[in-house]
């Protein structure tokens, strides 16, 4: 079953007692599969506790549930060898993701947030993504006006293949992240549409209400209006969101200029920086984002697409895994810790005297989950 984590909880390994070692801690939020529940020590009287898939225990006194308990353990994900091929892009291949599946999970419980032009709620491919399209969607004006839950209707395309590249469940192709719960708020009608920064703080205020913990922005600004994307990256760094934005292509742009953004260039099948990708020291690192696979709203079929509103999806997935991996412990879920990871563990390259850094998801979990492994 699932369960949200409503007060702070100690995560425990061993046994459901309150004297076991402790894995880490759990934060208000933060959404959990259980595979069944069993006796331990008793907490106000509620013996009950429950153990997640990595088989860690926790006590059930701080959850909430969000489905009834299940009679049997949840199935495990298929191996990385049952996945079709032809549905399994290029970058999901060459980085290993559905071995990191395997070995941390996909991303389950984790709230992330997509800002761009909607979503098609009825593609097939992302319907088990959205829990609930009346509290986790909405759609804000470019004076930061709410416009109402439902409204995001993406008559563009680009949300709905930014949308597949994080979350997509494999019918057509996969998603790096494809059990997180994928929250949606269209900010702009068309690719390359304005985005004022009162509506982006309006979506980061939304996104702190609603428990986010990774947010992928695949567009930019040359002005800060208002000064509401450093007010809305503020905001978010408070609330312990991670922000994944796309750089510009001519010139630095907002948000991902700003220092506490994570920077997203893209790189091609043979790691070379594509023409869309600012060669610029505010870039933190570069994924996947040429000839990428991608779905079409209105059903329409994959196409393949490049640039780095795509590589940043790819970033964002890559950090939900990180976080389910490491149940929010320690230091380590702050925004600034998975940014300097990013950077300490990725793959370093150059071109033409420029060095630029490319994502090692592999590297980056082992790096984060290190500290969470008994002495």
């Amino acid at each position: 079953m699932r369960v949200r984590i409503i007060r702070r909880v100690n995560l425990r390994y061993g046994k459901p007692q309150t004297d076991a070692p402790i894995r880490g801690e759990l934060y208000k939020g933060f959404d959990l599969d259980v595979v069944r529940q069993t006796a331990g020590t008793p907490i106000n009287g509620n013996d009950v506790w429950y153990q997640d898939r990595n088989g860690d225990y926790l006590w059930s006194g701080a959850t909430t549930r969000l489905d009834s308990i299940a009679s049997a353990a949840l199935p495990p994900p298929p191996p990385a060898a049952a996945y079709a091929p032809n549905k399994i892009g290029w970058g999901l291949r060459d980085f290993n993701i559905p071995d990191l599946w395997e070995q941390y999970g996909r991303g389950g419980g984790v709230n992330v947030a997509i800002l761009d032009t909607g979503i098609d709620l009825n593609h097939p491919d992302l319907r088990g993504t959205i829990r609930d399209p009346a509290t986790d969607t909405i759609a804000i004006g470019p004076a930061g006006n709410i416009e109402g839950a439902w409204d995001v209707l993406d008559t563009d395309g680009h949300g709905t293949a930014c949308a597949g590249v994080l979350a997509a469940q494999g019918l057509t192709t996969y998603g790096v992240a494809p059990q997180c719960n994928l929250h949606v708020i269209k900010i702009a009608e068309t690719t390359g549409g304005i985005v004022s920064g009162p509506a982006f703080l309006k979506s980061i205020e939304w996104c702190v209400d609603k428990g986010i913990h990774v947010v992928s922005i695949s567009f930019g600004q040359r002005h800060d209006t208002q000064r509401g994307f450093k007010a809305g990256l503020e905001a978010a760094t408070e609330a312990g969101m991670a922000v994944v934005a796309a750089t510009g292509r001519r010139a630095p742009m907002f948000p991902a200029m700003l220092s506490s953004c994570i920077a997203v260039g893209a790189i091609d099948s043979e790691s070379r920086l594509t023409p869309s990708t600012l060669r610029d020291t505010s870039l933190d690192v570069c994924a996947p984002g040429s000839s990428i696979q991608l779905l079409q709203h209105l059903n329409k079929p994959l196409r393949l697409g490049n640039g780095t509103s795509y590589a940043t999806p790819f970033v964002a997935g890559v950090i939900a895994l990180a976080y389910q991996s490491i149940h929010f412990t320690g230091l380590t879920h702050s925004p600034s810790a998975i940014q300097e990871a990013l950077r300490r563990t990725a793959t370093r390259s150059a071109v033409d005297g420029y060095e630029y850094r490319i994502i090692n998801p592999l590297a980056l979990l082992r790096d984060l989950n290190e500290p969470l492994l008994p002495a």
